[in-house]
């Protein structure tokens, strides 16, 4: 097309003919657009209703102690905004009854919501929650279900809902934890020392736990990995390290009395969606110490077991195998 007759289709009043990727890329530029500023208005209106979080410390101790039953007490509440979502932090929460001498206590709780999550799914997901000291005592109920000492047990069981918020949480800490125990027939456990890492990824949840038995000084190490639901269908894999591991206080035989029984070694566990599983161990040191009863023929009882690899696989209801071996 010469110069001449471009001029004259200029002049005619011809409609210039637009490509269609131009008119999706226009389209495209508005939608980013208008999603840029209803980000930047998010983000802007969050950043400033997070100090206003503080005003609201009374109403969630209130809350509190009406869901828990009892009085609840809160030494600092304040909300902050880090990198693109909010994040609520809460000091010193005392759960106050009047049937125990100390109340249970969380130092430090941080939440942070997953802010664009939510949003899609209509409801709270929290992406990451860090519990730093918390210290409680848990006793359990007639019909098999936990509750804190002090704190009557509700109608209502909680147990799902739970565990539904335990595989959805993006990522839980909890540090320095300090956890005591008591089972309806008197048995008593006290963990010192406790750190828990709990992450979640779609149906993947990996969980790492490292605490003391009171009175103890070496920690066990747990590593837990469940794919699925641990309530339907799911298989899983387990580590578990201890040494110099004291168990006699938790460990019941007929017709005889523990005094030790000290456990050191490594032990993996698998389970497959049929319940088929296998345990496989290697066995530092096993030391078993104790005495009959007086309505039982056994005088003394003493075991000692150095480096065995102990393999046992259960491959159905009726079938089982068993491997040991001697370092």
């Amino acid at each position: 097309m010469t110069e001449q007759e471009n001029t004259e289709e200029q002049l005619s009043g011809a409609k210039p003919v637009v490509a269609p990727w131009r008119k999706s890329l226009n389209w495209l530029s508005r939608i980013a657009f208008s999603l840029l500023l209803i980000f930047a208005v998010l983000m802007a209106g969050g950043r400033l209703m997070m100090p206003l979080v503080s005003s609201q410390r009374a109403q969630l101790e209130a809350q509190l102690g009406n869901l828990l039953g009892t009085r609840v007490s809160i030494a600092e509440l304040k909300g902050d905004w880090f990198r693109f979502g909010p994040i609520l932090e809460v000091r010193d929460l005392n759960i106050i009854s009047d049937f125990v001498t100390a109340p249970h206590v969380i130092s430090q709780l941080s939440i942070k919501p997953a802010l664009l999550d939510s949003i899609l799914a209509r409801s709270l997901v929290i992406d990451d929650i860090v519990v730093h000291e918390p210290s409680f005592i848990l006793r359990e109920n007639p019909n098999g279900s936990w509750s804190l000492e002090g704190l009557q047990a509700g109608a209502v069981d909680y147990t799902d809902a739970i565990i539904d918020f335990l595989l959805t949480t993006g990522r839980m800490q909890i540090t320095e934890a300090h956890l005591v125990l008591h089972w309806l027939n008197g048995r008593e456990l006290t963990l010192d020392n406790v750190y828990v890492d709990l992450s979640n990824r779609e149906n993947r949840h990996l969980t790492q736990i490292q605490a003391r038995i009171a009175g103890q000084q070496s920690p066990f190490q747990l590593l837990l990995e469940i794919n699925g639901d641990p309530r339907q269908r799911f298989t899983a894999s387990a580590y578990l390290q201890a040494s110099q591991l004291e168990l006699h206080e938790y460990i019941e035989l007929p017709g005889i009395a523990l005094d030790s029984a000290r456990l050191s070694g490594d032990f993996w566990l698998g389970v497959q969606e049929n319940m088929e599983f296998t345990l496989q161990s290697s066995l530092e040191s096993v030391n078993l110490y104790g005495s009959g009863t007086a309505d039982s023929s056994i005088n003394t009882i003493a075991l000692d077991i150095s480096d065995l690899e102990l393999t046992l696989d259960h491959g159905s209801d009726e079938h089982w195998q068993a491997w040991l071996f001697r370092g």
